[in-house]
């Protein structure tokens, strides 16, 4: 499998972003999408990124989001992909700091509801 995400990345025109999101695919087996939302990168410049539940509708959201205060920008190793997803730790949303959120689903579908 790594050697098959080396070669890929080779041929891919971020390869940034397929070097991390490829092993947050491989390490966690119900994730199959991870898209990112450009307007949650407002949130992760903030100090304080946490996000309160604050209303009824946040509930869904309750202990389903994992923060990483630490991300650098630099995803170009797949190590960087195994520490994001031992940071999400089986959570479906990662707010990155200074980068945005990315958010997991077992189809595009899901992980679209959960990032809108």
């Amino acid at each position: 499998m790594v050697e098959l995400q080396r070669a890929l990345a080779s041929r891919i025109r971020r390869p940034f972003a397929f070097m991390a999101r490829s092993t947050v695919w491989s390490l966690m087996p119900n994730v199959l999408c991870t898209p990112i939302c450009p307007i949650a990168t407002a949130l992760s410049q903030l100090e304080d990124m946490t996000l309160e539940m604050t209303g009824q509708s946040a509930v869904y959201f309750h202990d389903k989001i994992a923060y990483d205060y630490h991300y650098n920008g630099f995803a170009d190793d797949l190590s960087e992909g195994e520490r994001l997803a031992g940071v999400m730790g089986g959570k479906p949303v990662l707010m990155l700091a200074n980068h945005g959120v990315v958010v997991t689903g077992k189809t595009v579908a899901s992980a679209y509801y959960r990032l809108y």
